[in-house]
């Protein structure tokens, strides 16, 4: 608690329960968090990312090459320091008449498997949405996939106009939110450790994603 009070860093929790007990006594001593991010820190991360992808000099952009899938991590992992990642999308007309796909979601970069770049296999410790789907998944430290949700935001077939999405993490509640065009669609996931980092499965012919210097949205709330 006095090296927080001191440096404003969180310490390395052993176990959730020691980090449980951190942010209850923030709360009874009413000591607030406060975090001032100027713009945001996400970069894509050149060695985690699929070889179908072009990524610019400032690392915030990424550019297709082929139709084929591609996986793109980004770095640093999400936590109460970067809580909020938000992206566009643009996919250009011509395209949008095939199969655009587009997962989002946090993974464990240590843990993903290297035979991949293309999807998200059966890497361990992921949560992810399926947009197109309008699903959640999520796979346990073994890698074994558990479906948590089949109808959550809205399917989106249509890519044709440029599209924000945002992940939000809670790590005070351990909850991951998802947005779409600064629409909260609740909470998708529960108990999901800190410092995962923010990670995309693309499948369309031709566009780009690009990283968006944004803060969290005020809530408006999908029902």
């Amino acid at each position: 608690m006095l090296h927080f009070l001191r440096n404003s860093c969180l310490p390395n929790f052993n176990d959730e329960t020691e980090e449980r007990n951190f942010f209850d006594e923030l709360k009874f001593w009413k000591i607030p968090i406060k975090i001032i991010q100027k713009k945001s820190n996400f970069v894509f991360n050149h060695s985690l990312c699929g070889y179908i992808f072009a990524i610019d000099k400032s690392k915030k952009i990424i550019t297709k090459k082929n139709s084929s899938h591609g996986i793109a991590i980004l770095n640093p992992p999400m936590n109460i320091f970067n809580s909020y990642f938000e992206f566009k999308v643009n996919i250009s007309s011509n395209a949008s008449k095939n199969y655009s796909h587009l997962l989002i979601g946090l993974v464990d970069s240590n843990k993903f498997t290297k035979n991949i770049y293309t999807f998200f296999k059966n890497s361990p410790s992921i949560y992810y949405w399926d947009i197109y789907k309008g699903e959640l998944y999520k796979n346990d430290e073994n890698g074994k996939k558990i479906a948590t949700k089949n109808n959550y935001g809205c399917k989106y077939m249509n890519f044709e106009s440029e599209i924000k999405f945002g992940i939000l993490y809670n790590q005070e509640n351990r909850t991951v939110s998802f947005y779409k065009n600064n629409i909260n669609f609740g909470i998708a996931f529960h108990n999901v450790p800190p410092n995962l980092n923010p990670t995309l499965e693309i499948c369309f012919e031709n566009g780009k994603i690009q990283i968006l210097d944004a803060v969290e949205p005020e809530d408006k709330i999908y029902l």
